[in-house]
């Protein structure tokens, strides 16, 4: 029986302009709060059209459940899959490598190329229904989602319409939806249908007519969490860019290579927040080709087998040999054909204990009925049509660029906009590697030698010895915080555009490598200034930045 090790994070998605994001609201006198988001684009400039999936981290109770987000233009729903952003984010995540480099010889050196690895024009004119100002476009259920499409004139009716609907949300919200509301812009609400949970919570897709892709973060600050992490996936002909945030480059000596870049979400956060918290980095840029296949390979998967199947035994071990992403959605169906007993909910048995191992439940499978046809069927409806899309997304569209920003609520004040740049031909990789050089001398142990960490810009930073580091209660980042390398989290700050290479606005490259240069003179473990303030400028260039961007 194979094992699969299943996802338990349960992801919504929404999205918009491309347009997304929006809102999480409850039955109460304040929002739920949002704690990230991920957004998938697909910009068809050609034909005018963008298709948007969007993923929410949500947590409250099902009736508490309220989402409200505006679109340019009446949208097409439909439900998308987790498994999607699961899978994207495994070929894309940023991957923070540390390889070993030795001279000498270490008494206790055995082959170290050590792997420190973290270890996506106007719609129909609707007819007033005489809502006070609120027109309903669109009323339908879309997977386990009741949803309306609205338009209105006028934000106090807009709220009241919604609140008289259960929705319940802030009347504060009125300066947050007037942008919205002045470009007559729809509204999609949604809330779980009747008998569902948050378990059935699944991501929303949405496809309008669009030539660009925005994300509406001013409704977002509502409901938003300190730094709330965001991730934009762009697809189109080209590299995407900020248009109207800035882009940052951020300083590899602030990555914390020694626990492979577990900080990278700080760095970001520091990052955009020097930027003046309008910022994006970019993760990953290339070509979808390389990616195409790791979402769904449909050579892998064998309906056939599936439907052969004598026993819930044999589907799942036939189907866990098929290589589909781990997802909430792979679970949800295991939880319909296969359903998990209460009895073992209550000894503390977890469902993803049971689909681990189910043989090691037979006495509670064996008296389950069970159809492989009908099983297979279930995960087609929601899972591998899903999937198929997924990769006709990335078969339709030759680039994709991956964006990282971290926003606080009072710094969403404006709308991001992403546009291609078909200029900018470089990729740029998830993959980060840089090498530690270990000088052992003769006959020295390993944990006895001098260190030096060697950044891909060709930057070294010496190191003292991990004994020296372990004796004196310190860790090698908390050196090179001290001796100021850490600083700034943006090394390059700059606006890019649909041409050109952009427009550097701070650069502190070389002094970075001054830095450097001083911190290996003045010999392991010493204490440098910190850069900001000894080389008496550094953030001085962010007003101008700041002052630019606001013009």
């Amino acid at each position: 029986m194979r094992t699969l090790a299943l996802t338990a994070a349960l992801a919504l998605l929404p999205t918009a302009e491309a347009l997304a994001c929006g809102g999480f609201f409850c039955n109460r006198d304040f929002p739920i709060d949002q704690a990230g988001e991920t957004v998938v684009f697909a910009v068809d400039e050609t034909e005018g059209l963008v298709t948007t999936h969007v993923s929410i981290a949500y947590e409250g109770a099902s009736e508490d459940f309220a989402w409200i987000v505006p679109v340019p233009r009446q949208p097409e729903l439909f439900p998308s899959s987790d498994a999607m952003f699961s899978g994207l984010g495994a070929r894309t995540n940023p991957t923070f490598w540390l390889n070993y480099e030795v001279t000498g010889n270490c008494w206790n050196y055995y082959d170290y190329d050590m792997a420190a690895s973290d270890s996506g024009n106007g719609g129909p004119v609707a007819e007033d229904d005489g809502s006070g100002g609120v027109t309903i476009v669109a009323e339908e259920q879309v997977g386990p989602y009741d949803t309306v499409v609205l338009q209105a004139t006028d934000a106090g009716e807009l709220l009241t319409w919604l609140n008289d609907a259960g929705y319940d949300l802030p009347t504060t919200l009125d300066s947050v939806l007037a942008p919205y509301l002045a470009d007559n812009q729809y509204f999609v609400a949604l809330k779980l249908s009747a008998g569902r949970d948050t378990g059935d919570l699944v991501p929303l897709g949405m496809r309008y007519a669009a030539t660009a892709a925005s994300i509406p973060i001013q409704l977002t600050s509502i409901a938003a969490t300190p730094d709330m992490p965001l991730t934009v996936y762009v697809l189109g002909e080209n590299r995407s860019v900020p248009d109207n945030y800035l882009h940052v480059r951020i300083n590899e000596a602030a990555i914390d290579w020694f626990s492979a870049g577990s900080n990278y979400a700080d760095v970001i956060s520091l990052a955009a927040d020097e930027a003046g918290g309008h910022a994006f980095a970019t993760d990953f840029s290339g070509a979808t080709a390389d990616l195409r296949g790791s979402l769904f390979n449909e050579s892998a998967y064998n309906a056939s087998a599936l439907n052969a199947a004598t026993s819930p035994y044999e589907w799942l071990d036939n189907l866990l040999g098929m290589g589909l992403p781990p997802s909430a959605a792979l679970l949800r169906v295991f939880e319909e054909v296969i359903p998990f007993p209460a009895a073992l909910g209550k000894q503390g048995i977890t469902p993803q204990n049971f689909y681990d191992c189910l043989s090691c439940y037979s006495e509670y499978v064996d008296e389950t009925a069970f159809d492989a046809t009908a099983a297979t069927t279930v995960l087609e409806e929601q899972l591998i049509n899903g999937l198929r899309e997924a990769e006709a997304m990335l078969a339709a569209h030759p680039h994709m660029t991956r964006l990282t920003s971290s926003l606080d609520a009072d710094e969403m004040t404006v709308d991001p906009m992403f546009v291609f740049n078909g200029d900018m031909t470089q990729t740029q990789s998830n993959y980060h590697q840089a090498t530690l050089r270990m000088d052992c001398g003769v006959g020295e142990g390993w944990s006895e030698a001098e260190r030096t960490l060697v950044l891909s810009d060709g930057r070294e930073i010496r190191l003292p010895s991990e004994d020296w580091v372990n004796n004196n209660g310190t860790s090698e980042f908390e050196l090179m915080e001290d001796g100021g390398l850490t600083e700034p989290a943006a090394i390059v700050i700059e606006d890019l555009g649909r041409e050109g290479q952009g427009e550097v606005m701070f650069d502190f490259r070389d002094e970075a490598e001054d830095i450097a240069r001083r911190f290996r003179r003045a010999g392991c473990g010493c204490q440098t200034a910190s850069p900001m303030s000894a080389l008496g400028f550094g953030l001085l260039v962010l007003p101008f930045v700041l002052r630019r961007r606001q013009d």
